[in-house]
């Protein structure tokens, strides 16, 4: 194509070109910066969220974790009350069964005045009377022989006479052997 145009003519179109150039990539280069920076505004939002919903999503599972520890010392103390009621049951004594033992073992000419149980073992503490000597060794050899009670000592024996009857006092000790515990020992053997 020829161009007939004058000399100035031509430079100022080639200006407007120029400056027409420019503004186009001005625009472009404006509008490009808008969209990048738009484009990174949404996705540092997009981050955002993502941390927030990751940080209630941390704080939930803080509190389930907390939740389970109160959970797991509950049950541990749960655990220990059973191991101690477990415990208690197995040291329980079955009084009914204790009395019903001795009251099996005294004669019937030996009358028992006074009782005392105390301590672990058992330790069983009494004062009787019988009418002889005779009748204290008797009654020492059934608790002896008795599968119950074990280690019977009597320390001292008085004989008091009247004119028509002899008594003799004495007092005795002697232990309770629990049957229940002597089974779970055998049953461990």
């Amino acid at each position: 194509m020829i161009n007939l145009l004058p000399e100035p003519e031509k430079l100022k179109i080639k200006h407007k070109q120029q400056n027409f150039a420019i503004v186009i990539i001005s625009l472009s280069v404006f509008l490009i910066s808008f969209i990048a920076w738009f484009i990174l505004k949404n996705i540092n939002e997009v981050y955002e969220m993502r941390d927030i919903n990751n940080t209630k999503e941390i704080e939930q599972l803080n509190v389930k974790i907390e939740n389970q520890q109160k959970i797991k010392n509950d049950l541990s103390k749960i655990f220990n009350k059973s191991d101690s009621l477990t415990e208690l049951k197995s040291s329980r004594i079955l009084w009914s069964q204790v009395i019903s033992e001795f009251s099996k073992t005294v004669p019937q000419n030996v009358q028992i005045n006074s009782l005392s149980i105390t301590g672990t073992p058992l330790v069983f503490t009494i004062t009787a009377t019988t009418k002889t000597r005779p009748d204290v060794e008797n009654f020492k050899k059934r608790i002896d022989d008795s599968p119950y009670f074990e280690k019977a000592s009597y320390s001292s024996t008085t004989e008091t006479q009247t004119e028509t009857l002899t008594t003799v006092s004495f007092n005795m000790t002697f232990l309770w052997e629990d049957q229940t515990k002597k089974e779970a020992n055998e049953n461990k053997k």
